[in-house]
């Protein structure tokens, strides 16, 4: 899952909203107060300005409806499937583990508890942060969202959006080799 890029998509279509919504009602009150203001002063040659002015309403309803659909098109296209079969797999290598759920489809409900679930259904998800910085989010099988532990630093073995095994490093450190540093070697003679 990208955060930053959903942030961005999210408020994408939440203006676009707001756009086509102030158009609508700018649009509707600038004709029918034209309409109003040409029909009482005909008499005196008619004043047909807002009716003139109304189309600004509507290319800001216009630009409301792009930047909307532009929302949408970006958040289905990074919306991929799950399982991509025509990506090959891949390593991910230095990855960690941020955190790891089970999700019930249609209940909504997040579980980190593995025992208590017996629905077949349940969708399990864990989350990794790649070296740079960068949080995915990927589904998995029951026995691979258990040995994600949080915190765990390893290589994944991804396709798509699916997680297909997670092999963590044990006896070295991830992003920091400096501690190395703070002890003397024990086999150097003296």
């Amino acid at each position: 899952m990208q955060y930053k890029r959903e942030d961005r998509v999210g408020c994408l279509i939440l203006l676009g909203v707001g756009l086509i919504v102030v158009g609508a009602v700018s649009s509707l009150l600038m004709f029918a107060g034209g309409v109003f203001r040409f029909t009482f002063t005909r008499a005196e040659g008619g004043d047909a300005s807002m009716l003139l002015q109304s189309w600004a309403g509507v290319v800001v309803l216009v630009i409301g409806l792009a930047m909307t659909g532009a929302g949408y098109a970006l958040g289905w296209r990074g919306a991929k499937s799950v399982t991509a079969p025509n990506q090959a797999p891949m390593r991910m290598p230095d990855v960690r583990v941020t955190t790891r759920f089970a999700e019930i489809p249609g209940i909504g409900m997040w579980f980190q508890d593995f025992d208590t679930l017996d629905d077949p259904k349940t969708r399990f998800v864990v989350q990794v942060e790649l070296p740079t910085g960068d949080i995915r989010e990927f589904q998995c099988d029951q026995a691979v969202c258990e040995q994600c532990g949080e915190g765990m630093v390893g290589e994944a073995i991804v396709q798509g959006g699916w997680m297909s095994s997670f092999h963590p490093y044990t006896g070295r450190s991830y992003r920091d080799p400096s501690h190395l540093d703070l002890f003397p070697p024990t086999d150097v003679a003296e």
